[in-house]
């Protein structure tokens, strides 16, 4: 047998069951977060994507910051980012999601007292 499609090979990501996305509850929205660490680029990158409850796309965000952080600390700020964009636009954030293994929430937390 042949080598598989794109295709098939991105059905079967899609049909795993736990990385499947889950749309944000009834009432509030939903934020997902990531970030890009380059060590020594002196830079990172911090994304943000909010949701409704049916997956439609209500804002988005992408920052590039300068500066170097671990790929931890870059993960909180992109949540930290995420919840000031909500903020300032309004919205009653209901989920956050972004990657809970790199996520320092000591330091998320002293930065978000800081600016929120």
């Amino acid at each position: 047998m042949g080598p598989s499609s794109g295709r098939e090979r991105w059905a079967s990501y899609q049909t795993c069951p736990s990385q499947r996305w889950q749309p944000a509850p009834p009432r509030g929205l939903k934020i997902n977060t990531d970030a890009s660490v380059r060590p020594g680029a002196g830079f990172y990158t911090t994304g943000v994507v909010i949701r409704d409850k049916c997956g439609f796309l209500v804002a988005m965000q992408e920052l590039k910051v300068i500066g170097q952080l671990s790929a931890e600390d870059a993960e909180a700020m992109a949540v930290l980012d995420g919840l000031i964009l909500a903020r300032d636009r309004g919205y009653q954030i209901a989920v956050t999601e972004c990657d809970p293994l790199r996520v320092d929430v000591g330091f998320l937390f002293s930065w978000g007292r800081t600016l929120i």
